[in-house]
């Protein structure tokens, strides 16, 4: 089974594109997802970032992005486990 994730945001810095000493290709990236919404007459802002990392084929054209360009960002996603064992 594959988790698919869809991002939309805009990017929050420029990329940092990095190759690993075993040759291997990352950027990473954080995206910014704007959210809003009005509660009565008051108007409310919240913004979600999200990191972003991009491996081998996908790093090289990850890491010519730029901000404030908008960015869509689909993968995989990793569970993080945070449940506590006694």
């Amino acid at each position: 089974m594959k988790n698919l994730v869809q991002i939309e945001g805009n990017l929050g810095q420029d990329p940092v594109h990095t190759q690993l000493s075993s040759g291997k290709h990352v950027t990473r990236l954080s995206i910014a997802v704007n959210k809003s919404w009005t509660k009565g007459k008051e108007k409310k802002q919240t913004t979600d970032w999200f990191r972003v990392e991009c491996w081998d084929k996908l790093a090289q054209p990850a890491s010519r992005l730029k901000r404030p360009m908008p960015s869509l960002s689909r993968a995989s996603s990793a569970p993080v486990n945070t449940s506590k064992t006694a």
